[in-house]
C-alpha cells in the first residue's frame, strides 16, 4: 500500500463509520442495512427497504401503467401522482438515506409531506413543534468499512458494491478469510497479512471480477474446480 498514510481514508474515523470488515462467509453475512420503512414508501411500491434503485424503479413503472388514467387497469391520478413523488424520493440517495434513517415518530419533510402539507389548513400551528417533530437525528454507520487513497465522494458506494461481489465470490473460490477493501487509482493488488485488497477506482464492481481478484491476487486456489461465474 502506498508509504504516505495521510492519503489513506479510514470509513471508521469518519462521522459515519460502517459496522465492521466482512467475513466473507455466506453464513456470517450480516442482514441488509437498512430494515425500516418509518412511512410506509417502500410498502407503497411493492418493494423490502434494500430493494436497489433498479428494483424501486421498475415497481413505480408498473404502479404508473396501472394507474395512469388514459392506460392503466385502475386509473387513479391522485394515487398516480403520490407515487411519483415517493420514487423521487427513493430513487433520491440523498433523500432516500435521510427517509431511512427518520426515527419513529417523527415525519421527514420531503416532497411527499409537502404535498400533503399543502392540502392542510396548518394556520396555528407552533413552528416549533413542526421543527421538532421533523428534526433529523445523525447518521449511523451504513455499509461496511472500508479504506481509500485520496478520498472521493463515490468510494463509500464504490466499496459496497465491491464487497458485494466479493461475499458472492468467496465461497466459489473456497475464501474464508475476512476482507478489506481499499479504493484507489493504482493497479489492483492484495495485502495478505492485513487481508487488504485493493481495487481500481475506474474498475466496475462485479462478482466475475471480484471472482478473478481472488483467485489472481490473492492467490486462492481450488482444486479441480473448472470455469468461472459469469
Amino acid at each position: 500500500m502506498t508509504s504516505d498514510r495521510s492519503r489513506v481514508f479510514d470509513s471508521r474515523s469518519s462521522s459515519s463509520p460502517g459496522l465492521g470488515y466482512p467475513s466473507c462467509r455466506t453464513d456470517l453475512c450480516r442482514l441488509p442495512v437498512n430494515r425500516s420503512d418509518p412511512h410506509g414508501y417502500y410498502a407503497e411500491l411493492g418493494v423490502p427497504p434494500w430493494a436497489d434503485p433498479q428494483d424501486i424503479r421498475a415497481a413505480a413503472r408498473r404502479l404508473y401503467r396501472a394507474l395512469h388514467p388514459d392506460t392503466g387497469e385502475r386509473p387513479d391520478p391522485a394515487r398516480l401522482q403520490r407515487v411519483k413523488l415517493v420514487a423521487d424520493v427513493l430513487l433520491d440517495p440523498v433523500e432516500r438515506a435521510r427517509y431511512d434513517r427518520t426515527p419513529p415518530g417523527k415525519r421527514l419533510l420531503d416532497k411527499v409531506y409537502r404535498s400533503e402539507l399543502s392540502a392542510m389548513d396548518l394556520s396555528g400551528v407552533d413552528p416549533g413543534l413542526v421543527e421538532d417533530l421533523l428534526r433529523q437525528p445523525p447518521p449511523r454507520g451504513r455499509g461496511f468499512d472500508y479504506l481509500s487513497v485520496d478520498h472521493r465522494p463515490g468510494d463509500a458506494d464504490l466499496a459496497q458494491r465491491w464487497y458485494a461481489g466479493f461475499v458472492r465470490a468467496a465461497p466459489v473460490v473456497g475464501y474464508r478469510r475476512r476482507i478489506k477493501v481499499l479504493v484507489h487509482d493504482g493497479p489492483p493488488f492484495f495485502h495478505a497479512d492485513t487481508s487488504v485488497m485493493a481495487v481500481p477506482r475506474g474498475w466496475r464492481p462485479s462478482t466475475a471480477l471480484a471472482f478473478a481478484l481472488l483467485r489472481v491476487e490473492a492467490g486462492v486456489s481450488l482444486p479441480g474446480f473448472v470455469g468461472a461465474p459469469s
